[in-house]
């Protein structure tokens, strides 16, 4: 063979660890601003310069050529793992350990490695004569080689103490950093076996030295994402969330959950993982979602008197779309609960509130006008007996009898308002009993009709409550100001929400001339009030001499809220 270097196969394992180094790095330093990235790069570059020295020492002929090749790539060897070293402390609590200060210390070590091999003089401090066995080359060390050689072992136990401390203080992590200790002890036995020349296989055991821990930091890296922004914000925020998370396989028995859901269950993460869900949380707390959607409901856990919590149970599904687990999401929903249970304590409060001034109006308006008008007459009438106007008297108690059967009436009205307003959330059956009530009282022929298959669950407890009210107050219209003789209520569904109907057969009124109401009486502002508070609409249709037919529109609940 010709010139100093001759083709051996031998050359191809450290070629190719210093191209997978190199794809490390390259793929490193896309994500160098993530905590520990750029001492990785520093290393993997390192590393990858002292393997193709292995390579270029394997193809040398000449012993000097291998010589030099040698005292290279080992010049790199104490600065690769002072770099990794870095990598593990800024990695294992950015910012604290990986001072400026501290950097410097561990640079002069190997600073001064690099400068004692480089120069001749001193190079026989390091080395006392070189072995050749084959295509390789040994060195016989001296006594300051032991020194660096000491050095590096104390890196590896410092890098060993390290992620055994981010190993109990990150349970999360335990299995990437038990991964990462298993890496290190094993390259620095195969380091001990290639120092005392122990190896007796085929392949020299320098590759293997060097490829092992990067094996273990690619699946860091590719299968742990320890460089990915996305993966470790999603991992941060799951675990500072403080909603408690429940990752389930399709068993349902619980493989991962954060600290908030520990909390939840007063369980240590370790009791909780491997449990079946049904041991955790109440029977049939957890249903299937239908498809992709979310299933929602509300529980109350811990002790008495616990807190309320939403549990979101979704499906997990991998890349081919099938079914591979469960995810719970459990919110605290307590003070929000009790804040509605407030604010609806105090709209119930508001509504009665009102309810009782509008009935200060009418006794005002009516009961009491009339009352008045009966303290006058009564005078007047005193007086024609006084007088000895019998004839006058007497009329003057027709009238008043007129109008106390009237006052009467209109009492008899407000206590039957009053008792439907207080009435049982069921919509039909209160409608059907303030209808029978106001056919006997005022002698008005009543009509109910219910379309098949209309429910009073579809209806909301304040929508009934306004609907019942709204509905007496346009049957008073109807008694009052129409003079009806017949009424008919309607109930049905219309696109999706419930049709009330109310029609008379009275005088009826012209809706351009009077769009609050015949002469303002019908009360319409108030009517249209009460549906606006249910998100529903009032519609009017009249015409004099043709009757008066009133429309409500209300939405109804769905078919989820129907079964809660």
């Amino acid at each position: 063979m010709h010139g100093p270097y001759a083709y051996i196969p031998t050359i191809w394992p450290p070629i190719l660890t210093a191209l997978f180094l190199l794809v490390l790095a390259t793929y490193s330093w896309r994500r160098r601003h993530v905590p520990g990235a750029t001492p990785f790069v520093v290393s993997c570059l390192f590393t990858a310069t002292w393997a193709f020295a292995f390579a270029l020492q394997y193809a040398a002929i000449p012993e000097a050529t291998k010589a030099f090749w040698l005292r290279f790539g080992i010049m790199w060897s104490l600065p690769a793992t002072t770099a990794v070293t870095c990598f593990i402390l800024e990695y294992a609590w950015p910012g604290r350990w990986l001072t400026r200060r501290n950097l410097v210390l561990l640079s002069i070590t190997p600073l001064l490695f690099a400068l004692l091999l480089l120069n001749e003089a001193a190079r026989p401090f390091l080395f006392r004569s070189y072995i050749v066995d084959g295509h390789r080359l040994f060195v016989q060390m001296n006594g300051w080689s032991w020194v660096f050689v000491a050095y590096a072992y104390l890196l590896g136990v410092i890098n060993v103490c390290v992620l055994a401390w981010l190993f109990m203080r990150s349970p999360q992590q335990r299995w990437l950093v038990a991964v990462m200790i298993a890496g290190q002890i094993v390259s620095r036995i195969v380091h001990t076996q290639q120092i005392a020349r122990l190896d007796h296989f085929d392949l020299p055991l320098d590759i293997p030295f060097l490829l092992l821990p990067y094996l273990v930091y690619a699946a860091a890296l590719f299968a742990f994402h320890i460089f990915d922004p996305m993966a470790m914000a999603r991992q941060m925020a799951i675990e500072q969330l403080n909603a408690g998370v429940l990752v389930l396989d399709r068993s349902q028995w619980v493989v991962g959950l954060n600290p908030a859901a520990a909390r939840i269950l007063s369980l240590s993460p370790d009791d909780a993982l491997g449990r079946a869900v049904g041991e955790l949380l109440p029977e049939g707390a957890v249903g299937q979602p239908a498809g992709a959607g979310v299933a929602e409901r509300v529980l109350r856990l811990g002790a008495p008197p616990g807190r309320d919590y939403l549990l979101e149970s979704s499906p997990l599904r991998d890349w081919r779309g099938l079914d591979v687990g469960c995810l719970l999401l459990l919110y605290d929903v307590t003070e929000q609960r009790r804040a509605q249970t407030q604010l609806l304590e105090q709209q119930r409060v508001l509504a009665t509130l009102q309810e009782r001034e509008r009935l200060a109006r009418e006794l005002h308006d009516s009961a009491g006008q009339m009352l008045g008008y009966v303290s006058l007459q009564a005078q007047a009438i005193q007086k024609h007996v006084h007088d000895g106007n019998l004839d006058a008297a007497e009329s003057q108690l027709t009238r008043l009898a007129g109008v106390a059967a009237a006052a009467h009436t209109d009492v008899r009205e407000s206590i039957l308002s009053l008792r439907v307003g207080g009435a049982s959330p069921c919509l039909v059956s209160a409608l059907g009993s303030y209808l029978a009530a106001y056919e006997v009282n005022y002698g008005i022929v009543t009509e109910l009709v219910v379309a098949d298959g209309l429910s009073d669950e579809e209806f909301t407890s304040d929508t009934t409550v306004q609907l019942l009210r709204v509905i007496a107050e346009a049957l008073t219209n109807a008694r009052k100001h129409a003079h009806a003789g017949r009424v008919r209520v309607g109930l049905a569904r219309d696109n999706g929400g419930a049709r009330i109907e109310i029609a008379d057969d009275g005088r009826g009124f012209a809706t351009d001339a009077h769009p609050n109401g015949a002469a303002g009486h019908f009360g319409l502002a108030f009517m249209r009030e009460r549906m606006a508070q249910v998100d529903g609409q009032l519609t009017i249709d009249s015409q004099p001499g043709a009757g008066t037919r009133i429309v409500l529109s209300v939405p109804l609940r769905t078919g989820q809220e129907v079964g809660e």
